[in-house]
């Protein structure tokens, strides 16, 4: 695989699982890049340095709120027929019913991993989140058969009766647990839960174990105990497996990844932050604004692919391709984002891809940009200017660590000037009035008002100038019958 289909892979399996009929479910994308930022935060030892702390204007996850989510929380029944509603309506035509189907998934989910999912296991009184599991990975694993194309055969072999039920159901189970792709991902959550129970549930209160674990770990600046949850996950997962696995099946080669072991999506998950100077100053991480939640987004994003790329080196795979180098492309990078934010983007990227101490050889960023912000950190020689999607004359100004201002003046970024259609279109009307031989006292008085109110101190003082001309003017003929001036 060259690195330009890697990168292409890595762009287009981030957005096919948000799009449905063509369209890009925002809900969708916001909870796998709060799963992505989450895991990062988790899984990645920065040293005592806090990921994305300069990002959110010094502010860092300090804790994790984990509750049931209440879109989930029905009987069996009700929750299937709501969320299978289409399959339901297909089945009618089949001669295999829908429980029957229900019941083969989890056989062959327990037979792949060596353990009977329809029992509860574990000592402990977490039965209805058991079923609710159930019903979530029969539901996942039912959807992606017409939601992706690779898992299409599913449901047209099922409608149509081309092929027996319990064979079919194991060669789509085998391919998903295959999958390792984001479209997989949440069905990977649903059987960590269903494995290892690591998500306590109180009736009463917030589900605390994975909330508390997590805590441990963010509340001492991740530093030395950034690796808490992880070590304490996978211990967990190795005993639980160890526990019901007893024959050595497939199960015992389960390796979830942190972000396998985040809560699924029957959970809800709420970062908590607070600010690094004061303590007691703390929100929720959906309180941000949007240019703030972007900023995190996108440079958690990039973090998160470069280290997942950078990790096949740890593997040691024997069909693993380990890429030296890497290019990230950013499309309108400065969208959401106040001159503030764009000012700081680029130091934001650097300094985080630097924490990660990737092994990668070289990193290329192609970023596409009309923001003079961020064009000021960057090497005149490093531009290429676009006009109409064609390369046009080279500016002649130096680009890197120009003022802002004089990159604003230059003709490429406003054609028409530094300020607003609206305003330009004011101010030249109130020079051709003070420029007339004769204006009305009515119009002297509303160019004088207006000028109070000009930003731009060079125009201002020539109004100004222009006013005291007139009055002078107006003050010789103030005696004049029609009160032209």
């Amino acid at each position: 695989m060259s690195a330009w289909k890697l990168l292409f892979n890595l762009s287009f399996r981030r957005t096919q699982v948000y799009r449905y009929d063509g369209n890009i479910n925002i809900k969708k994308e916001s909870e796998l890049e709060s799963d992505r930022l989450l895991s990062l935060i988790l899984s990645l030892d920065y040293n005592n340095q806090n990921i994305l702390t300069d990002v959110i204007d010094n502010k860092k996850v300090y804790s994790i709120d984990i509750s049931i989510n209440e879109e989930h929380k029905t009987t069996s029944q009700a929750y299937l027929t709501e969320k299978l509603k289409d399959f339901y309506d297909q089945m009618k035509y089949s001669r295999v019913e829908f429980k029957s189907v229900y019941k083969e998934i989890i056989l062959q989910w327990s037979k792949l991993y060596a353990i009977d999912f329809s029992n509860n296991l574990h000592n402990d009184n977490h039965d209805d989140l058991h079923e609710l599991a159930l019903n979530y990975l029969v539901y996942k694993t039912l959807r992606v058969t017409w939601q992706y194309n690779e898992y299409s055969f599913f449901y047209s072999d099922l409608v149509n009766n081309n092929r027996k039920h319990p064979l079919l159901i194991n060669e789509l189970v085998q391919r998903i647990d295959e999958d390792k792709s984001h479209i997989t991902l949440k069905i990977r959550q649903a059987i960590s839960y269903l494995l290892c129970h690591h998500i306590i549930l109180n009736e009463e209160e917030l589900i605390k174990t994975i909330g508390e674990r997590i805590d441990k770990a963010l509340k001492k600046d991740l530093g030395n105990n950034i690796l808490l949850f992880q070590k304490e996950a996978k211990m967990n997962s190795k005993n639980s497996l160890n526990l019901m696995a007893t024959d050595g099946g497939a199960a015992n080669n389960f390796r979830p990844t942190v972000i396998d072991m985040l809560p699924p999506p029957f959970f809800n998950i709420e970062m908590n932050l607070k600010d690094k100077e004061d303590g007691d100053n703390t929100f929720k991480f959906s309180t941000l604004s949007s240019g703030e939640k972007q900023m995190t987004y996108t440079i958690g994003t990039i973090l998160y692919h470069l280290n997942n790329v950078d990790s096949v080196r740890e593997r040691g795979e024997s069909d693993d391709i380990y890429y030296k180098h890497i290019n990230i492309i950013l499309e309108e990078i400065e969208l959401y984002y106040h001159p503030e934010m764009q000012r700081k983007l680029i130091t934001h990227i650097i300094n985080n891809i630097k924490k990660l101490n990737l092994k990668t050889k070289s990193i290329q960023i192609l970023l596409v940009t009309h923001s003079p912000f961020v064009l000021s950190d960057i090497p005149k020689n490093n531009v290429l200017y676009l006009d109409q999607g064609r390369p046009c004359k080279e500016n002649d100004s130096e680009s890197f660590g120009a003022n802002i201002f004089e990159l604003l003046k230059d003709s490429f970024y406003l054609k028409d000037g530094p300020i607003g259609v609206h305003s330009y279109k004011i101010l030249t009307e109130m020079f051709e009035k003070l420029n007339k031989k004769r204006l009305s006292k009515k119009e002297f008085d509303a160019v004088k008002d207006m000028t109070q109110y000009i930003g731009e101190p060079f125009l201002k003082e020539e109004l100004e100038k222009l006013i005291e001309l007139k009055k002078k003017d107006y003050a010789t003929n103030k005696n004049s019958k029609s009160k032209k001036v």
